[in-house]
């Protein structure tokens, strides 16, 4: 007999695999100014979203053939579970009604099925499609080839002619690619198959996130090469918002006080990130990518932010629709913006509240307290040598909340909406497997 479950969960990790690669199709693009092209006021396909919904197709289907197989996943519904699933349903009903007040709907729709899209993915996570070791395995799989990809664009400084799995076209000479100045000589940064640098290591310091809660004392030799790669792979994509996330999830697990510090290990790791520095004399990149700053791009922020202050003030509660953010900017700045100026405002809710307002803020914080409401939760119903695995998430959202004040991907970018909800999921489904074990 055909098993369609089995499908299902073999489109899911075509899906893991897949989210980090650029290959898509352009479905509907809102002409607001003509000669530029501009994604962010734009809807593209990707092929790993026909992934996504192959697997749902094929969840749903299963469901029909044996209705009592899979657990109902309102079954024993806590408030906890209720405060989070009402929040996410909230922000897609609020998501799907801006259509009626963007300027354009398409947009607004689009941006709103997208939405129910993830809800999707976070279904199948917490119905358990995957076990979580598989679904881990396969996400660090792809993190693992974008770390390969990224070291040949960083040491080869162009891209590698992935074009088939989306690589951008990387090249010194080409003005849109990121790059640091190091003493009059441009660098290229690693991109992955992603559409920036920063994705690419806000990407892959989310992976280190989850790979640092799964070490214990069997499998650390093996997750700690893991780790190093990850972590090479952050360096060379050079997004000092990674960097700092990074480092926001260590110091909260050392802070916390979850496991006691072997320190032959962390000198032993240390030492071996420190002699690939200076072997490959990155040491000196990092160094001027640190004392950096860009006058010209700080400007352009403040530019951003300040466009985003007029667009709130003007529309506090309903905001200019789901997507709708770069076709209102010219209404809400004085000056005449040049085509590359047509940027997000580089932070998560300042995009939140331009386009859906105070009350999909208000989604947005009612979803992220109803996350550390099962943390916390978690936390105290267990023994504290066993507490690490649940203070790694708060290590990991701590990273993510540094992502979420510097950068606009996690909003704007299909691969950091699929990380965003995918950490949802992994959290409520982790909540309700202790609420099981508890119960026994």
């Amino acid at each position: 007999m055909l098993k369609i479950n089995n499908w299902s969960g073999f489109f899911l990790k075509l899906f893991l695999l897949t989210f980090p690669l650029q290959i898509q199709t352009l479905l509907y693009k809102a002409g607001f100014f003509s000669g530029q092209f501009n994604s962010f006021a734009a809807f593209l396909f990707s092929i790993s979203e026909g992934f996504l919904l192959a697997s749902l197709l094929a969840y749903g289907i299963e469901r029909v053939i044996h209705p009592g197989k899979h657990p109902e996943l309102l079954d024993n519904f806590t408030k906890v579970e209720l405060f989070l699933a009402s929040s996410l349903i909230a922000l897609l009903l609020w998501t799907l009604a801006s259509v009626f007040w963007a300027d354009d709907r398409v947009l607004a729709l689009l941006f709103g099925l997208r939405l129910l899209e993830l809800l999707g993915l976070l279904y199948l996570i917490v119905v358990e499609v995957l076990p979580r070791q598989t679904l881990l395995k396969y996400l660090l799989i792809g993190a693992l080839a974008q770390v390969i990809i990224g070291m040949g664009q960083y040491f080869k400084q162009s891209d590698l002619g992935l074009t088939f799995l989306g690589e951008p076209h990387l090249a010194i000479d080409n003005l849109n690619i990121a790059k640091i100045d190091l003493g009059g000589e441009k660098i290229l940064r690693a991109y992955g198959t992603f559409a920036h640098a920063n994705i690419l290591g806000g990407y892959l310091a989310i992976c280190f996130g989850l790979l640092i809660q799964s070490i214990n004392s069997k499998n650390w030799w093996k997750r700690v090469v893991v780790a190093l790669a990850l972590c090479a792979g952050i360096l060379l994509s050079f997004s000092r918002s990674a960097w700092l996330a990074l480092l926001a999830m260590l110091v909260v697990l050392i802070t916390v006080q979850a496991f006691k510090i072997n320190w032959k290990q962390l000198i032993l790791g240390l030492s071996v990130i420190l002699f690939v520095l200076v072997i490959f004399s990155i040491d000196q990149v990092i160094w001027a990518r640190i004392i950096d700053f860009s006058m010209q791009a700080l400007d352009e922020r403040l530019i951003f932010s300040e466009i985003a202050r007029e667009m709130i003030f003007h529309q506090p509660w309903l905001g200019v629709g789901a997507g709708n953010f770069i076709l209102k900017m010219s209404d809400y700045y004085p000056g005449v913006l040049s085509p590359w100026l047509f940027q997000p405002v580089h932070n998560f809710f300042l995009m939140i509240v331009s386009e859906l307002g105070l009350v999909g803020l208000l989604c947005w914080l009612g979803i992220l307290g109803g996350m550390l409401k099962q943390i916390g939760d978690s936390m105290r119903r267990i023994i504290k040598s066993e507490r690490f695995y649940w203070k790694a998430y708060m290590a990991l959202l701590m990273g993510i909340l540094v992502l979420s004040l510097l950068d606009h991907y996690l909003y704007t970018a299909w691969p950091g909406q699929v990380l965003v909800f995918l950490i949802i999921g992994l959290i409520w489904r982790d909540y309700r497997e202790r609420r099981t074990e508890l119960a026994k």
